[in-house]
């Protein structure tokens, strides 16, 4: 996918995995203290906490692109309608419970490269401004609304017209980021531009008032301050780096992981998914002002376009959240909340999601007296397994210290209620139960009785000519009906699948069909490793396809499981257009992909189907099972409520919402959208992923209800598959040995 395209279609993944973190700041005289001083009484009995409120956006503004405070004290914000393409500064003296829209006389964006708003009010717009051209220019907006055009020659980009990442207005100089990784201070009087902090040339990722000062985020995901008038970085703030863990993805609509607030003196304030901190530029302590995880800020798919410090008591946050619906959060100090919520609930994940996140934020906002601490197994820090895990949460559970609800993705769960450790959970979610995908519920009810239920559900779908799609009622006929297109066409038919990928995808479709005994479990292996080596094997003669897989395995060999929703396959079926192959497959993990489907389906023909129709699976993502323990605790039956409402389900962004009610919304909430990519050779593809006609819609709606079985979710057997998979499809293990050694583990883990 080109820069340009990858940006503006779409959010970039992001994960930012914090560890739980309850320090708190004090709320004093100074500017730069938020909280209150903590004495030696209980946690339940101090007081003093910011409590979170949505101010609304004027109506006509959809995209809010920049804010700052001006030296006036007003607020000034600039976005744009969605619909129109009309721009308006938006002006509030009241941290936005009211605002002023004005419009002004609007001029042609085809992509915003960069927005920033100086301390006056100037607001500078770097982007595409003519539809002919990928020239990247620079425009100027007084607060009067008086447009000033001023030249941006930036050096080229691999021989290619250069644009930015982003800018950065501190003092009266614009501070940029082009593609070379560069930064160069502008004069937006004159349009020089002369590099800035030339020893961080290749390792810069954004640049950003912070105070007087520049604020770098280099591209390892660390940050430091330049001072603006010599460009000379200041020595590395330590105790800094520890709230940032990974800074990479962002810039759609001029947001990011990360945002620091342009104060008068060498001071800023930083907003993050861990909370707002309070730190001088020129070093010592970094005080936090507001923990993150109370608050919406702990979204992980929450990216930040601007945050304002009003005084030591206020704060604005803007941003845009899962949905890409933008956000002004005002953040308000009140000496008569507890610090600390008095009613605790506990939440234990094998990994973190965002999906997880969003489902804790949604109920702490609307239960602001209740703290949700999330315990999560897996932080991918440590060199823990899975099964270390699963057994560190059993001595707790044994313990009598195991959590109020527990996520059930990855862990035996049919142990759990076997054993009494999980309570049935119907009452909890009656209310909504007729809001539910009928057949996903039924696959969970036990004579009356849900003892766990996913939040969200996917599954894995084939593509390719419709004679192919007919015949993937199962793994095996699909890799029959491949190798019989290849011979026919002689032509490449199959995609080229990393070893991960390809098991992950047919583990998918296949592994609710392979029983509960140990002969049926090897026998069902051996079947499904047999088909995927076949599938591994086709079209792998060519020499390009060789070296670009042997690329795309060590490049997957390097990342770890963060517990995020990321399709198998989605790339591969865009070669349907090139012609590098016929079919595809792919799990199917939000309705844009559907979007996607449907858009390549129209310039390279064919169709799309559930693989495995023939014993019709899905996986469910992020299932909920209350506690037995956790049945005393109103709050935590008041979480498994909340969590399966349409309301919460509309914030989430992953997968397939349980409650249909959501999902149809979701779909309606649909919009049309341009993919453009390009191909190594310099190539061009690009389809229009359109919104979802009815009959589109229809279709969907009914593979979906026909699922009838989830998959094996046990994250220590999916493990042990795929270990066993790799090696074998890379032939360092035979077939036998793989299977023995996956029946041999998968014996002794379940009688443990």
């Amino acid at each position: 996918m080109s820069q340009r395209n990858g940006i503006m279609s779409r959010v970039l993944a992001v994960v930012l995995v914090f560890t739980l973190c309850l320090a708190m700041g004090g709320c004093g005289d100074k500017k730069n203290s938020g909280g209150h001083t903590t004495d030696k009484k209980s946690e339940t009995q101090a007081k003093g906490r910011f409590l979170e409120q949505e101010r609304k956006l004027p109506k006509e503004v959809t995209t809010l692109l920049s804010a700052v405070e001006r030296t006036d004290g007003v607020v000034e914000a600039f976005g744009y309608s969605d619909e129109t393409g009309e721009q308006y500064i938006l002006t509030t003296k009241n941290a936005g419970k009211k605002w002023k829209a004005r419009k002004i006389k609007s001029f042609p964006v085809y992509s915003y490269d960069g927005v920033s708003i100086a301390k006056d009010g100037t607001i500078a717009v770097a982007g595409m401004f003519q539809a002919d051209s990928n020239k990247v220019g620079l425009r100027l907006i007084s607060k009067t609304g008086r447009i000033k055009e001023v030249p941006l020659n930036l050096p080229k980009w691999r021989k290619e017209e250069n644009f930015t990442n982003n800018i950065a207005f501190v003092g009266d100089k614009i501070y940029l980021v082009e593609m070379n990784n560069k930064i160069f201070e502008l004069d937006p009087r004159n349009g020089k531009l002369k590099s800035f902090c030339s020893d961080e040339d290749g390792n810069v990722r954004g640049v950003f008032a912070a105070g007087q000062d520049v604020a770098i985020v280099r591209t390892d995901s660390t940050v430091v301050f330049a001072d603006s008038k010599t460009g000379t970085i200041r020595e590395e703030n330590k105790k800094l780096q520890r709230i940032f863990e990974n800074l990479d993805g962002g810039n759609q609509d001029n947001s990011f992981p990360v945002n620091f607030s342009a104060n008068e003196k060498n001071e800023t304030v930083i907003v993050c998914h861990k909370g707002i901190f309070f730190v001088k530029t020129t070093g010592g302590a970094v005080e936090q002002i507001l923990n993150g995880d109370i608050v919406s800020l702990s979204d992980g798919s929450m990216y930040f376009k601007s945050v304002i410090q009003l005084d030591a008591r206020n704060y604005m946050v803007f941003a845009v959240d899962s949905l890409g619906n933008d956000k002004c959060l005002y953040y308000h100090y009140d000496k008569n909340a507890s610090t600390v919520p008095t009613k605790q609930i506990t939440v234990y994940a094998l990994e973190d999601s965002h999906v997880l996140q969003q489902t804790i934020s949604y109920f702490q906002k609307k239960n602001p007296d209740v703290y949700v601490k999330k315990l999560i197994g897996l932080s991918g820090n440590n060199s823990v397994t899975a099964d270390d895990a699963i057994k560190a949460l059993n001595t707790d559970i044994m313990a009598g210290k195991g959590p109020d609800v527990l996520v059930t993705d990855g862990l035996p769960v049919e142990r759990y209620i076997e054993k009494g450790i999980l309570t049935d959970m119907s009452a909890e979610i009656s209310g909504t139960q007729g809001e539910m995908f009928e057949n996903i519920l039924q696959a969970y009810q036990k004579d009356g009785k849900v003892y766990q239920l996913p939040l969200q559900f996917y599954c894995a779908v084939a593509e390719g000519p419709k004679d192919f799609v007919k015949a993937v009622g199962n793994i095996q006929n699909m890799a029959e009906a491949a190798d019989k297109l290849k011979k026919e066409k002689k032509t490449t038919v199959w995609p080229v699948l990393a070893s991960s990928n390809l098991l992950e995808t047919l583990f998918d479709a296949d592994s609710s069909t392979w029983g509960t005994s140990a002969e049926e479990i090897n026998a069902g292996v051996k079947k499904y490793l047999e088909t995927a080596k076949k599938l591994y094997d086709m079209d792998n003669d060519r020499k390009e396809n060789q070296k670009y897989r042997a690329r795309l395995e060590e490049t997957l060999d390097s990342v770890k499981s963060d517990g995020e929703l990321y399709s198998t396959g989605e790339n591969e079926n865009v070669g349907r257009i090139s012609g590098e192959n016929l079919c595809s497959i792919q799990t199917l993990v939000s309705l844009q992909e559907v979007q996607n489907i449907y858009g390549i389906e129209k310039k390279a023909g064919g169709s799309y189907g559930l693989l495995g129709s023939d014993h019709p699976s899905f996986v469910p993502y992020v299932g909920l099972g209350l506690m037995t323990k956790g049945k005393e605790n109103d709050n935590a039956k008041e979480f498994i409520r909340t969590a399966y409402t349409a309301q919460a389900q509309e914030a989430m962004n992953a997968a397939f919402p349980v409650n249909k009610k959501a999902y149809e919304k979701k779909i309606k909430g649909l919009e049309s959208y341009y993919m453009g990519m390009t191909g190594e050779d310099g190539s061009e593809i690009s389809y229009h992923a359109a919104k979802l006609s009815s009959s589109q819609q229809k279709q969907l709606t009914q593979m979906l209800e026909g699922l009838t079985t989830p998959t094996i979710t046990d994250r220590v057997i999916r493990e042990l598959v795929m270990e066993q998979g790799k090696k074998y499809l890379r032939e360092k293990t035979t077939l036998e040995d793989a299977v023995d050694e996956i029946t041999r583990k998968v014996e002794l883990y379940v009688s443990e």
